[in-house]
């Protein structure tokens, strides 16, 4: 007795649809943007260069980035492994830098009011 698998069909018409969502929601990600696009530039220029201004802008635009790069791998059909293989690094690499931007959580100081002495 023999166990056959086979893999579930995925038609055309599915995977399309897929990109279409992808780009829609991407389209929708940078209308965000370009509305608010004008009050960050002023907000920014008023604030002094720090680190905090530094993670706000990589978590700010580094993951619009990588969304745009995933959607190009996504609507390009046959890429090589070399591609996919970049791809894979530069997406690796962006998510661990937004993560670590993300969740970076001040260190308090002995003049911040939660700190022990």
């Amino acid at each position: 007795m023999s166990l056959t698998i086979t893999a579930p069909s995925v038609t055309a018409s599915t995977l399309l649809d897929l990109n279409y969502g992808t780009v829609s929601v991407l389209m929708a990600w940078v209308y965000e943007y370009a509305i608010t696009f004008d009050e960050e530039v002023a907000f920014l220029k008023k604030s002094k260069w720090n680190f905090v201004k530094i993670f706000y802008l990589v978590c700010r635009y580094l993951p619009f980035l990588l969304v745009a790069a995933n959607t190009s791998r996504f609507l390009q059909p046959g890429l090589s492994l070399k591609a996919c293989q970049s791809y894979f690094q530069f997406n690796s690499f962006a998510s661990a830098i937004v993560i670590i931007c993300a969740e970076r959580k001040r260190t308090p100081g002995p003049f911040t009011p939660s700190a022990k002495y």
